[in-house]
């Protein structure tokens, strides 16, 4: 009597032998290689990097780590990673979005920070089974490191349909040793907010377009410039349709799940404050207003003496505003149009603030100037270099933030 078999002809044993195979062969290689591997390094590093500095050098003030924590997550392993914007982030995923009884210009409030990364923390720390500060810290801590794992399994994934196994595999190790990578991993929505802008591209091009929309949408509630990621998507959709209106679907009207999230987010807003543009009015308490994007520069200029690093104007932060609009610039003869697009439209606003601080936190998000930077690292002598002096950088930046110093 012959044996079971799930296709005529092959065998079950075989086929599932086949399975486990591959398996096998998907975890020996990219999955393993470019993406646990470095993710675990780098982290760890990150980690003790912040533990150590908390542990052994006097922080620039004194504060007591009970006015932040309560035990059992006292711990400094996990409190190093909540650090300034974090606050914000806590107190509304605990308490929502409470503000002053009347807005005024230059006053900083919760409406600044969007609301699905807190609302995230607070689904989380409910199925954790504890919603106070100490759990949501912990939401918030595994939220953004399973949100980074995602971002860069789409990352690769992306780069491998373009480019080479190799050069996918140093676009995510360049991205974890960035300078300011700790914020990856920190109790902050950027993680979060590249996984979505990740997942909707790489659905785009799979033409799952009612998926795209669904994270687009999802996107533009992580940070407040996210509905620009429909411009690109917009332009995806066209691309794959030749630019030819006749061509155009029904499955179009997916996108318009983006401008209706946005749409959403102003009209809570609207019944919070009676403003639907509060969330960017409050931007001013950040000292954030629109303003040409050549000002942010000329206004660093003029800073005399200028710092070397400040949370407005500084050497340093002019220093990553030029690394990232030369890499935007050359991202349009390297990459799609379409990545190339994304960047060039988040880049726009983040220099259109009136200075330049937060934005080498900001760039995170511009994943297409990391596909330049791993282009570039084909030669080894640029691989060296950038693998040194950004391990080197993000080092220094994580005992920075530790140590409750001013990093982005």
């Amino acid at each position: 009597m012959e044996g079971r078999v799930d296709r005529p002809g092959v065998p079950a044993a075989l086929h599932s032998g086949r399975v486990i195979d591959r398996v096998r062969q998907h975890l020996s290689g990219w999955l393993v290689r470019d993406l646990l591997v470095p993710f675990a390094a780098t982290r760890i590093m990150l980690e003790c990097v912040g533990w150590l500095a908390l542990n052994l050098v006097h922080p620039p003030y004194p504060f007591d780590l009970a006015i932040y924590l309560d035990p059992p997550f006292s711990r400094s392993w996990l409190n190093i990673w909540s650090r300034w914007d974090s606050d914000w982030y806590l107190g509304i995923a605990q308490r929502g979005y409470i503000h002053p009884p009347a807005y005024q210009p230059g006053q900083q409030s919760s409406l600044a920070f969007s609301p699905l990364y807190p609302l995230a923390m607070r689904v989380v720390g409910v199925l954790l089974g504890r919603t106070d500060r100490d759990g949501l810290l912990l939401a918030g801590f595994l939220i953004a490191n399973v949100a980074l794992l995602v971002a860069l399994g789409y990352l690769i994934a992306l780069v491998r349909r373009d480019f080479d196994e190799a050069t996918a595999g140093r676009t995510a190790l360049y991205l974890l040793i960035f300078p300011t990578s700790l914020f990856l991993s920190a109790v902050y929505p950027e993680s979060l907010f590249l996984a979505l802008v990740l997942a909707s591209f790489s659905c785009a091009r799979r033409r799952q377009w009612w998926v795209v929309g669904a994270l687009g949408g999802l996107a533009t509630l992580a940070r407040p410039h996210g509905v620009l990621v429909a411009l690109p998507l917009a332009f995806e959709y066209l691309a794959q349709r030749k630019f030819d209106l006749r061509a155009l679907r029904l499955d179009l009207l997916a996108l318009g799940l983006i401008p209706a999230a946005y749409a959403t987010w102003m009209a809570y807003v609207y019944a919070l404050s009676g403003d639907p543009w509060m969330f960017l009015t409050v931007q001013s308490g950040w000292y954030r207003q629109f303003s040409p994007p050549w000002e942010a520069i000329l206004n660093t200029f003029s800073t005399v003496p200028l710092n070397i690093h400040a949370p407005l104007d500084s050497l340093v932060n002019l220093a990553f505003t030029i690394l990232f609009l030369i890499l935007v610039a050359a991202s349009w003869w390297l990459v799609r149009p379409g990545f190339a697009l994304f960047a060039s439209v988040l880049l726009v606003p983040m220099v259109s603030t009136g200075h330049l601080g937060s934005l080498m936190r900001f760039g995170l998000a511009l994943f297409p100037a990391f596909i330049v930077l791993a282009l570039a690292g084909r030669h080894p002598w640029f691989d060296r270099g950038y693998v040194i002096l950004a391990t080197g950088l993000c080092s220094l930046f994580m005992a920075m933030f530790a140590l409750r110093y001013w990093v982005a």
